[in-house]
């Protein structure tokens, strides 16, 4: 009789059971803001995007509907113009250091979005670019793998602490076509970690040095080309090889070096789904009316400065250079041009 109750409550139990059923909004949207002002000259650009609604097939789209401006602390207003999916600003706008800004997004009637007010925060100069030798030994004390490291020196003295980076590099090498030309080649090969978030910080408030702050490795490289007139496999460290390095430096408040720092994180973290999350990246543009928003806008000086880095053995040769080769893809030339160094190992 006990176990006839018991199985009578337990069904009664069951039957009074409840399903939950979550309401799910399957069109919210999302508005993303990209965009950042200097002191250099623009025009500067917006990039809005919206994130459609989880049965919408195009995952995003752009906003090519709204009215844009940039107001400034003495109320000046620079409004900016819709192109080719950005909106861009008046080329006679340089934000100016010392004064704040704001930017101001109309969608429509209903959807407005203003960022807080940001300085522009003066970046003092690079001191200097500089390179050491890089080795990776194996257990055996063998040399696995070899290299530069690219790193930055900066006295932030009177200046804030916080700053972005991002670097180009250009790899140079002289190299002979097989046959019976024996043709030397001046090869020059492009390569970028603007991809990648470099952040830095002076916390040593006594001095106020940046120094040392890790850039970009670049491991010994090998140049391998479908033309097979190259001799392949040419390693990066031969004689009439070496780098250009060109590095921008970004100045920023606190509240955007938490931002970037909690981006870099994230793209950091190779374990996202166990991993974890040391912040939310949070923005500084919302919605008036609680619409959410994805994005910085970021106002920052910037200095920027070039070096030239070759390899010799055990030591690293460095070329001061006022220019940076502005090549986007592989370049081979049969004559020296104009900007090219004549490394010497």
């Amino acid at each position: 009789m006990k176990y006839i109750c018991i199985l009578i409550g337990i069904i009664c139990f069951c039957g009074c059971e409840e399903y939950y059923m979550p309401s799910v909004n399957a069109n919210d949207t999302i508005y993303a803001f990209d965009c950042l002002i200097t002191d250099q000259p623009g025009p500067y650009t917006l990039k809005i995007t919206k994130a459609n609604g989880y049965d919408n097939n195009d995952k995003y789209s752009i906003v090519d509907n709204a009215e844009v401006c940039i107001v400034d602390n003495d109320s000046m207003v620079y409004k900016f113009n819709y192109c080719n999916g950005q909106y861009y600003s008046d080329n006679d706008f340089i934000a100016k250091i010392g004064k704040s800004y704001q930017l101001r997004v109309h969608i429509n009637e209903d959807i407005h979005f203003y960022s807080e007010w940001e300085e522009l925060l003066d970046c003092p100069d690079i001191i200097d670019i500089t390179a050491d030798m890089k080795k990776a030994y194996s257990s055996s004390r063998d040399i696995i793998e070899e290299g530069i490291v690219v790193m930055n020196t900066t006295n932030t003295n009177n200046h804030t602490p916080y700053y972005r980076y991002d670097c180009k590099m250009v790899m140079q090498t002289l190299q002979r076509y097989s046959g019976p030309a024996q043709i030397e080649r001046y090869i020059f090969r492009p390569n970028t970690t603007s991809g990648s978030i470099i952040i830095a910080e002076s916390t040593d408030y006594e001095n106020s040095i940046i120094d040392g702050n890790d850039l970009f490795n670049v491991p010994r490289q090998s140049f391998n080309y479908e033309d097979n007139g190259i001799i392949p496999n040419t390693p990066f460290n031969v004689y009439y090889s070496g780098i250009y390095v060109f590095v921008r430096q970004y100045s920023m408040s606190y509240k955007q070096y938490q931002y970037w720092m909690s981006v870099n994180e994230q793209q950091k973290n190779n374990y996202y789904l166990f991993g974890d999350i040391e912040n939310q990246p949070v923005g500084n543009i919302s919605g008036s009316n609680g619409e959410i928003a994805l994005g910085y806008f970021c106002v920052s000086a910037i200095k920027s400065k070039s070096k030239a880095f070759s390899l010799s053995k055990d030591r690293v040769k460095t070329y001061d250079i006022d220019y940076f080769p502005q090549i986007d893809t592989v370049t081979i030339l049969e004559t020296k041009p104009n900007f090219a160094i004549l490394f010497s190992n």
